[in-house]
């Protein structure tokens, strides 16, 4: 039987190794930074949608990095930043064989820890990922960029119809709180009015 080359629960066992940038985002930062760093970065503006609540309007914005299929949601609250989500997909550079993959595996998780995982087994093929904006976000796209092993799937190596994205959460706090909101058909909406070269960025099959 061989030893696998990495941890049961790999994410317990690691420590912060990505890379520390300035500026970056960070907890308590403004809107009009956010976007500033983002801009840097190569985020654009693809769609915006104004959600309400306490008879006062806010708004949820998607951004897209075409370059590297990256997409960010995120919400203002009373004109302030509010937080929000960046999804990917990661692939491997080269065709990892069997005997490696677990060691690949254990990279994987390490890149991308602080983060939600797919199926880690398919990194030949694309996995995709999201993170919190909130925190250290370009120096954790930079580790990804620099990586040995792995790169942004540009576009998206999955391809998906429009009712097969469950990892995407596109949703304002108005409609997260409607009693039984489907967070599925939200999304599909808010996908379909993306620009049709960020939807095929992401895969999507219309």
């Amino acid at each position: 039987m061989v030893k696998k080359k990495y941890p049961t629960n790999p994410i317990e066992n690691l420590k912060k190794s990505y890379i520390r940038v300035k500026p970056d985002t960070y907890y308590s930062m403004s809107w009009n930074y956010f976007e500033d760093i983002i801009g840097d970065y190569g985020f654009k503006e693809v769609l915006s949608d104004i959600w309400r609540h306490d008879d006062k309007e806010d708004y949820f914005k998607i951004f897209a990095d075409t370059d590297k299929s990256l997409l960010i949601g995120a919400t203002t609250y009373n004109q302030k930043m509010n937080g929000g989500t960046l999804y990917g997909e990661i692939v491997s550079k080269e065709v990892i064989e069997e005997d490696m993959l677990n060691a690949r595996i254990y990279d994987l998780c390490d890149i991308l820890q602080g983060g939600s995982i797919g199926d880690s087994n398919k990194i030949n093929e694309g996995v995709h990922f999201s993170v919190s904006i909130m925190e250290e976000l370009i120096g954790y796209l930079k580790s990804i960029e620099n990586s040995e092993y792995f790169k942004f799937a540009n576009p998206w190596k999955t391809k998906y119809s429009s009712f097969d994205l469950p990892f995407l959460r596109l949703v304002t706090p108005e409609e997260s709180k409607i009693e039984g909101y489907d967070y599925k058909a939200i999304t599909e909406n808010r996908i379909k009015r993306l620009p049709k070269n960020v939807r095929e960025m992401i895969g999507v099959i219309d």
